[in-house]
């Protein structure tokens, strides 16, 4: 099935997952490159989490460690978001790379303080890791870390409340707690610290 949304052009896929996949695309209108997350099957539950996705990212714009929400659709079909591209990709490819301390640091660091602002807004991450923190590259070649992925996102909206309950995230950074305890700030606290294990020794073994 061929993917049309309006003014961009798709290029190739940069991944997949279990609601939606990732394109990188063009804007027609100046050559800007974007990330474009696709919705898969778009029920009601899944447009719904879609939605949130999109409004944290919106709530959250003025956050320098969040990516940048540009546009989305949730009329048509497929519903989408159009996102910044982070050209220097994931953490992942940190893990086990021999990155130095202080690039681990100073990443780190970027993550803790786009979470202060998420959490000082009600809202909570729900699946940090190493491939959702994403790199831009500046022109002076330093870079920013920014959160990405929100798809498990709790949005910091009263009536999102009971879905903290829920035990969302991947297996290996998930609070020991879950699910018997309420999703809170340490629960993306804990996430962050096992990601930071995992950048320095290469495994998120403790």
């Amino acid at each position: 099935m061929t993917i049309e949304i309006p003014n961009f052009s798709l290029d190739r896929k940069l991944s997949e997952g279990g609601f939606g996949s990732v394109y990188l695309a063009t804007r027609r209108s100046d050559g800007l490159k974007v990330a474009i997350k696709v919705l898969h099957l778009p029920n009601d539950a899944n447009l719904q989490r879609f939605y949130r996705e999109a409004r944290v990212l919106y709530q959250q714009a003025p956050n320098p460690h969040v990516v940048d929400i540009l546009e989305w659709g949730f009329d048509g079909d497929p519903a989408y978001i159009v996102m910044e591209f982070c050209q220097g990709g994931s953490l992942r490819q940190w893990v086990a790379g021999h990155t130095d301390l202080a690039r681990i640091c100073q990443a780190m660091s970027h993550a803790a303080a786009g979470l202060v602002e998420i959490h000082k807004a009600g809202g909570f991450h729900r699946d940090i890791k190493p491939d959702n923190l994403l790199l831009v590259l500046r022109p002076d070649q330093t870079y920013v870390v920014k959160l990405g992925d929100f798809g498990l996102a709790r949005d910091p909206h009263p009536s999102s409340g009971p879905m903290t309950r829920t035990a969302w995230g991947t297996t290996g950074y998930i609070a020991p707690e879950l699910p018997a305890a309420a999703y809170d700030q340490r629960c993306d606290v804990y996430s962050l610290g096992v990601t930071a294990i995992e950048l320095l020794t290469g495994s998120v073994e403790t």
